[in-house]
């Protein structure tokens, strides 16, 4: 660099002199010619004729080279040398050993709704008071450890909570595996981990392998599976960009995965992901006996830097249906007797996110599900779950799963919209979420203002009520509203 520029003041230097020179010849011409152009015959050899030009020894513009250097020499050129090895690398290189993690505090004030017929999930009766305190306080660790091409991944989390129901704790483990990548386009994986399957941010039909999302909460973490996995990942040059296959082996046994499904199985996942024309696509399945072997596609794509557009579906063959028989439970008949049928079951999902030019984000979503409840099986669930049983008959819990999940019938939609610091407010991101039932048009609403300014800490107040008429969907939920505010400081 430093050569360059000395052959560029070198060549400026030297371009300067000969213009200097080239000027002063063409000064010093018209000097001798003027006898000849003027007055040839009165005055063909006057001395005095080249003092009008009398600068010419010294020409003006000479002196101005040497200005020309003070200007050049203070080039940044060594800022920028010097800026070029202050990059340090070992800053982006991975720790042998990372560890963090936080601790949360929140508080929620519940306002119990003492009508709905949901009252019994948590044990209230028709007086209960109708505020409610709770209080929890969380404790999330996680940890890497690599060697070599291995990394040993552990995450913890351990949970206390006081409310009206009593004193409660847990210590769960989210994850425990070990990874290792021998060669660049091979992935191997086996302990109780994640796979996160599926595009949509609060519903994932294709996630046949991971825990549900709460829709309320979709970016908290999530409880993994144990299981073993293997993904060979193949670059092109051309539309296909991308070509990767990955394959999962989950066992379900007594203390082993036993909320995926039947126990005594072995169950294999697969799927093959594509990067074609920028359009990221997924082919994915299960099968072996635990659940219902199923199988699906996902997909997103970004139109335009600030509109992206996802889908997924999955289609289960056999998905065994259940549905309570109110009646003979009245009539003394076995207690949640149920009418049990396999039927084809489609669950679908179509989504967008747009990033506005205030930063202002909007993602909008719809979830179908072919196989759920409609508003006149809500119905029998609500009277079953509210009619004492016979004497000497106990409420089977299991029948009643399908009917207590977060969202049970068919028709949902998903929004949720949220602003990057308005008001000049550093650190601030306001937002609001909003799940309505299409079927029944009840709905809940959660505004939420979250803070970040405090280094480490972070502040979040959010509110949520449920609304509905009676007998629908989110009338009936134990909840008519819930205010929390929590504290989570990271380390």
């Amino acid at each position: 660099m430093r050569g360059a520029l000395s052959v560029t003041l070198a060549l400026l230097w030297s371009l300067s002199v000969g213009a200097s020179s080239a000027e002063a010849e063409f000064t010093s011409e018209p000097a001798t010619s003027r006898p000849t152009t003027s007055e040839p015959t009165s005055e063909p050899t006057s001395a005095p004729t080249p003092e009008p030009v009398a600068p010419t020894p010294a020409p003006a513009p000479e002196p101005a080279a040497p200005t020309l250097k003070p200007t050049i020499a203070p080039t940044p050129e060594p800022k920028v040398e010097e800026e070029s090895f202050s990059f340090d690398a070992a800053a982006f290189e991975k720790k042998p050993f990372e560890w963090g993690g936080f601790f949360e505090l929140k508080g929620a004030q519940l306002f119990r709704d003492r009508d709905a017929r949901l009252r019994g999930m948590n044990m209230l009766s028709a007086d209960a008071e109708r505020l409610s305190h709770q209080a929890f306080g969380l404790v999330d660790l996680e940890a890497k450890l690599r060697k070599g091409v291995v990394t040993a991944h552990g995450h913890v989390r351990g949970l206390a909570q006081s409310g009206q129901e009593g004193f409660a704790n847990d210590l769960r483990l989210f994850r425990l595996s070990l990874a290792a990548q021998p060669i660049t386009f091979l992935h191997v994986e086996v302990g109780k981990t994640m796979v996160r399957w599926g595009k949509g941010y609060a519903f994932n039909p294709v996630a046949f392998v991971d825990r549900p999302k709460d829709p309320g909460d979709p970016e908290e973490a999530l409880e993994g599976y144990y299981l073993a996995r293997a993904e060979v990942t193949k670059s092109f040059n051309g539309p296909l960009k991308t070509l990767a296959l990955s394959l999962a082996v989950i066992p379900v046994h007594e203390d082993v995965n036993e909320g995926f499904g039947k126990l005594g199985h072995e169950n294999f996942a697969g799927r093959l992901s594509l990067l074609l024309f920028d359009a990221d696509i997924d082919f994915v399945a299960l099968s072996g006996g635990s659940r219902s072997a199923r199988y699906g596609m996902d997909f997103a794509y970004n139109l335009t830097t600030n509109l992206a557009i996802h889908a997924e579906g999955a289609l289960i063959p056999n998905a065994s249906v259940s549905h309570l028989s109110p009646s003979d439970w009245i009539l003394g008949g076995p207690a949640g007797e149920a009418d049990e049928d396999e039927r084809l079951a489609v669950q679908a999902l179509v989504g967008t996110r747009y990033l506005s030019p205030q930063e202002t984000t909007y993602i909008l979503e719809y979830f179908y599900n072919s196989v759920g409840a409609s508003r006149q099986q809500m119905g029998a669930f609500y009277d079953v779950f509210n009619t004492p049983p016979p004497l000497g008959v106990e409420l089977d819990r299991a029948l009643l799963s399908p009917y207590l999940v977060p969202f049970p019938m068919r028709h949902y939609v998903y929004a949720k919209v949220s602003q990057k610091e308005p008001f000049d407010i550093l650190d601030f991101f306001p937002s609001v979420i909003g799940i309505v039932n299409m079927e029944d048009g009840s709905f809940m609403l959660t505004p939420e203002l979250l803070y970040k300014g405090v280094t480490n800490l972070e502040l979040r107040l959010r509110g949520t009520v449920f609304v509905g008429r009676a007998d629908t969907d989110f009338g009936e939920r134990p909840n008519d509203a819930r205010v929390e505010l929590r504290a989570r400081y990271f380390f």
